[in-house]
């Protein structure tokens, strides 16, 4: 993600350290060599609905690799984002574009992590539009080894 966004491994280092400087509200934890950030961040708007909140994590690995990922995670396969049924309802209508604009308006949010998270958002969109909303979780392997990202449905 980090190559796809343009950004380089100092603006990465400092955008991390400015939104652990902010007060936004977040969680910390530790676990075999990844530090994790997750951030509750509450865009608003035209086009976002009253009270939502986003869940907007950043990974940390000892050997400075930074992994910026919007409610998802990591595994084989590379990191991958999930949308729940109504994250998925609002990327269908048309609401990503509004999400990433309010979520990027958050003053801690920098420039990196605001490209992430447009990106993430209009993979998500195209995803949507060509597969169908899932049951469950839509899960969207962003695996910077390929050229297409990888979907999956997950419960």
């Amino acid at each position: 993600m980090l190559e796809s966004v343009g950004a380089t491994q100092a603006e990465w280092e400092a955008e991390i350290d400015a939104l652990v400087a902010s007060d936004l509200p977040r969680t910390v934890t530790k676990e075999d060599g990844v530090t994790r950030y997750s951030f509750e961040l509450t865009p608003e708007g035209e086009g976002v609905p009253a009270g939502y909140v986003m869940d907007y994590a950043v990974e940390v690995h000892d050997d400075g690799a930074i992994v910026p990922m919007l409610a998802g995670g990591s595994n084989q396969h590379g990191p991958y984002l999930d949308l729940n049924q109504f994250d998925q309802d609002l990327v269908i209508s048309g609401g990503a574009a509004a999400i990433g604009l309010a979520a990027c308006a958050i003053p801690a949010v920098g420039w990196v992590s605001c490209a992430a998270i447009t990106a993430a958002l209009t993979i998500a969109a195209v995803a949507l539009a060509h597969n169908g909303k899932c049951k469950g979780e839509f899960r969207i392997y962003l695996n910077r080894a390929r050229d297409e990202p990888q979907y999956a449905c997950v419960t």
